[in-house]
C-alpha cells in the first residue's frame, strides 16, 4: 500500500481570514470556504491544508496543535522574498 499525500487539518481562530492569508501571501491558488461550519481549505501545487474553527471543535480557547509543518519548495530564496516583508518567521 503506497501513501500519496498527507493533508493536515489546521485548527485556527478566524478560517476565512486563515485561508486569505495562505492566498494573499503564500500565493495558494486555490481554495475553499464554508461559513455555516467555518470549514475551508487552500491548494497550491501538490499541497492541501484544510483548516477547522477552533472554537467549533474543540472547548479550549487554545490551539493544540503541538508541531511544525514544512512546506519543501525548490526555490527557498523566492519564499524567502515572498514572506519576509509580510510575516514574522521564527
Amino acid at each position: 500500500m503506497k501513501l500519496h499525500s498527507l493533508r493536515p487539518m489546521l485548527w485556527v481562530n478566524d478560517v476565512e481570514k486563515t485561508i486569505q492569508f495562505y492566498k494573499e501571501v503564500l500565493k495558494f491558488t486555490h481554495s475553499h470556504f464554508e461559513p455555516t461550519v467555518q470549514w475551508g481549505y487552500v491548494i497550491k501545487d501538490e499541497i492541501e491544508i484544510m483548516f477547522a474553527s477552533l472554537h467549533n471543535l474543540s472547548p479550549g480557547n487554545e490551539s493544540l496543535f503541538t508541531g511544525s509543518l514544512y512546506l519543501n519548495t525548490d526555490n527557498v530564496d523566492a519564499w524567502w522574498g515572498l514572506l519576509k516583508d509580510k510575516t514574522t518567521v521564527f
